[in-house]
């Protein structure tokens, strides 16, 4: 329940009793009256459901106690079940009695304390309230179980064998086999045994992981148990490199080679590749300025986590992660480094003066990448001689012009209108796509394509755009 909460030493308390109230030992008040039905439907008892005048007595609290035990106990949220049964005398349909109700969570209390306390938790759920046991009973029985578990759960020694050697720990014999796997595997801080392969064996059987006791299983004091592991027979490898156990290996054909003499590994997409052409079409793809890795074949994005075990070594693993996240901040954030820290800088806005955050009121030009040396707070020039910002407005304005798409007079360079990466005509058509943020616009005039409202006019007349000129600014 959300109410039950843990102190910081463990203990239960249950909170939210806003309908509960006190009642004097002496007094003979048992019952009031309420306007309207109390708390969670899950938790009442019939009386108190009812449209008019439903009762709130402490048969009431008796009875939300038992469901609260039995959420407890079965480690389940408690809903009780609306089906009706036919009375086998007069063929009616008839409710369930509230304990029928609740068979399934009722059924889990087979063991330990659960198995202990349930005939108390059908003494509360009884629909009538007046067969229901009083407060103080259920209170005493719960006394009596916990000192009759005090005195039975006595605390026992094992010992674990790992092969030639063996290991100490101490349990309770009411502790479950789940609860010793986990306190074997916890104990074991340096090993390499992972929890879903080990297992454990004792006296002729093997012990599963589940809720029984270890006095359930017979374990007794100073009680010798095995620990042995499930693996994966042989290791795999392809070219002298070595593959995970989870990845299947084949036969199929790689798909860039079009070798069918190597065995090849599956990709995630299904196709198949050799290591070595994996490994050459990683690099090719982190060259290329991609910022994710796709299939040759069919383009499918792979997750990096699903390449880390296909026979790649430690350097190509290193290029594959710091390739694309440098490809990503580079190319598509046009980030570029601090010339005195190196940390990664995107800037924001047309100005060239830039404030690194990490150095002490240190600016830099940001395309020059040198100390920012012109007195006074303007962004236009630097004061370093030869600042490529002169030499970029100088290619702009003196670069020759082309043909395209039937238009002459196309400046051959222009930057990218949305990120400024510079792109040199070669041939084609004058629909372009920027290799730096992938926006595609129109070269001859720059606008946004399609520029003539249809993507597949590649011929349309269009007004040629003046020469581009960087204009930085505050």
């Amino acid at each position: 329940s959300n109410n039950v909460l843990l102190t910081n030493h463990r203990a239960a308390k249950i909170s939210d009793l806003g309908m509960a109230k006190m009642i004097r030992a002496d007094s003979k008040q048992t019952k009031s009256r309420l306007t309207t039905a109390p708390g969670t439907l899950h938790f009442m008892p019939p009386e108190a459901l009812v449209e008019v005048d439903p009762i709130y007595g402490t048969p009431v609290d008796v009875f939300s106690f038992a469901a609260v035990g039995l959420h407890l106990f079965s480690e389940e949220w408690p809903t009780p079940s609306s089906e009706r049964r036919r009375d086998p005398k007069t063929k009616k349909l008839v409710a369930f009695t509230e304990a029928q109700r609740r068979q399934p969570y009722l059924d889990k209390m087979t063991s330990g304390e659960a198995a202990a306390f349930k005939p108390t938790i059908l003494q509360c759920l009884d629909d009538d309230p007046d067969e229901r046991p009083p407060i103080e009973q259920v209170s005493q029985t719960l006394k009596d179980l916990k000192i009759n578990q005090e005195m039975a759960d006595e605390w026992i020694n094992l010992i674990i064998n790992f092969g030639s050697r063996d290991q100490m720990i101490q349990m309770k014999m009411s502790a479950t086999l789940e609860q010793l796997y986990k306190m074997v595997i916890e104990k074991q801080n340096n090993s390499r045994i992972r929890f879903e392969d080990m297992r454990m064996a004792f006296g002729g059987e093997n012990l599963e992981r589940t809720k029984e006791t270890l006095e359930q299983c017979g374990i007794y004091d100073r009680a010798r148990i095995i620990v042995y592991v499930r693996m994966s027979g042989g290791s795999q490898y392809i070219q002298g490199r070595k593959i995970g156990k989870t990845v299947t290996v084949t036969n199929e054909i790689d798909v860039i080679t079009e070798d069918d003499d190597t065995p090849t590994m599956q990709l995630p997409c299904g196709h198949a590749m050799t290591p070595e052409s994996l490994a050459y079409w990683i690099k090719d793809q982190v060259d290329s300025r991609k910022t994710e890795i796709r299939c040759y074949k069919c383009h499918q994005k792979w997750g990096l986590s699903q390449l880390k075990d296909m026979g790649l070594t430690t350097d190509e693993k290193k290029t594959m992660e710091l390739g694309l996240t440098e490809n990503l901040l580079h190319h598509k954030y046009k980030c570029k480094e601090c010339p005195r820290c190196g940390l990664y800088i995107e800037k924001i806005g047309s100005g060239y003066r830039i404030m690194c955050p990490m150095c002490d009121n240190y600016e830099f030009c940001w395309n020059c990448l040198r100390e920012w040396k012109a007195p006074g707070s303007g962004c236009k020039d630097c004061g370093n001689h030869n600042c490529n910002i002169d030499a970029l407005q100088q290619i702009l304005q003196s670069c020759g012009t082309a043909t395209i798409s039937n238009i002459s007079g196309v400046p051959v360079i222009r930057l990218c209108p949305a990120c400024g990466e510079g792109i040199q005509y070669n041939e084609g058509f004058k629909h372009m796509v920027c290799s730096g943020c992938s926006h595609e616009f129109c070269f001859v005039c720059l606008k946004k394509w399609p520029c003539a409202g249809n993507s597949s006019d590649y011929n349309k007349k269009c007004v040629v755009a003046p020469r581009q000129t960087v204009k930085p600014s505050d």
